[in-house]
């Protein structure tokens, strides 16, 4: 099995964030400071998202930073933050 090394960008971090998130709450145009709950998302759609995210960006979230995490923005700081800009996927 090979393994494919994809680069990415803080600006291709923030895409891929936003169309995840835009998928889940089904808005396609959202503020990234608004809180999630403001945005129609419960407590089931932000873990949804969350999951996604740390598989899709292989980034591992403690509960105290999903705790702090409750606008889009916050999340894509933290994911751009904690991202190596390389993602490697099976």
């Amino acid at each position: 099995m090979s393994t494919e090394t994809e680069r990415i960008s803080r600006e291709g971090i923030e895409l891929k964030i936003r169309e995840i998130i835009a998928e889940k709450i089904e808005k396609k145009k959202f503020e990234n400071n608004k809180p999630f709950e403001e945005l129609g998302a419960d407590s089931l759609d932000i873990t949804e998202v969350i999951i996604e995210i740390e598989e899709e960006f292989a980034v591992d979230m403690s509960k105290e930073d999903y705790a702090k995490i409750n606008t889009p923005g916050k999340l894509i700081a933290y994911v751009q933050n904690k991202a190596n800009y390389s993602k490697v996927r099976p």
